[in-house]
């Protein structure tokens, strides 16, 4: 006999696949695996140094937000705002630390990635990036 899940545990599946289409990433999938319940969430950002068709259509409204305001290097604090994101968290592992992982953002001290002066800049993939969203539109 395979167990249900509780009722307790599937609120907020629906918030989840909400802010999902909301920010234009694809619903994750959620699959029950011995008493306990798998969520699968699929890159919401191809990473990649080169900006393809196929690429674009996962840069979302949040990374353009990002990567828009960081032309000129920004702080953490600067590119939540931009973002419109009120979790610090979530902007870091969401958002920040893909982007680094890309090659489209770039701490201006990369040696000190905790310091308070540190800045987060667009690099020339991102310009790219951002040139071929604008393109698209």
């Amino acid at each position: 006999m395979r167990p249900s899940i509780a009722p307790e545990r599937g609120r907020g599946t629906n918030r989840v696949i909400e802010e999902c289409r909301r920010y234009g990433v694809d619903a994750p999938t959620f699959e029950e695996q011995g008493g306990s319940v798998l969520v699968t969430f699929r890159a919401a950002l191809a990473l990649g140094p080169e900006v393809t068709p196929h690429v674009t259509p996962h840069v979302t409204p949040l990374v353009l937000a990002v990567l828009s305001a960081a032309e000129s290097p920004k702080s953490r604090s600067e590119l939540q705002d931009a973002a419109g994101l009120k979790d610090r968290k979530h902007l870091r592992i969401a958002v920040l630390e893909p982007l680094l992982e890309a090659g489209w953002l770039e701490m201006t001290i990369s040696d000190k990635p905790r310091i308070s002066k540190q800045r987060y800049g667009t690099t020339e993939a991102g310009k790219r990036a951002l040139a071929q969203a604008e393109r698209e539109e």
